[in-house]
């Protein structure tokens, strides 16, 4: 199973976006979807929890977990689905990477207003 390293500032979009190339090739063909080599809509989950796909991995990290990064041994296990679809307990479903590039420049404007 490939394993990455990722900074607290990353979005799932553009970690997905690094191993969809890694993994396209062993992944058994999506319904519907035969000969794509896009992205299709991937999912993370953690201890059988969907994460959200809008938040940097370090706000997730810190919400999910009550000690800091520095005392926890060893990654984070995170599993990313490609070929399964997202729970509908699941809050948000996937966000491709450009409108999430705009809405983090949104969010940083309005923060340098403030």
């Amino acid at each position: 199973m490939p394993q990455m390293q990722a900074p607290r500032q990353a979005y799932p979009c553009s970690l997905a976006a690094q191993v969809w190339p890694l993994v396209q090739h062993v992944l058994p063909s999506i319904p519907g979807q035969a000969g794509r080599t896009q992205l299709p809509e991937p999912w993370l989950q953690w201890n059988q929890l969907a994460l959200k796909m809008s938040l940097p991995l370090g706000v997730m990290w810190d919400l999910l977990h009550e000690e800091p990064p520095s005392s926890c041994p060893g990654p984070w296990p995170l599993t990313m689905h490609f070929t399964t679809r997202l729970p509908p307990h699941a809050t948000q479903a996937w966000l491709a990477e450009l409108p999430l590039k705009a809405q983090f420049l949104n969010s940083l404007k309005v923060s340098c207003l403030s």
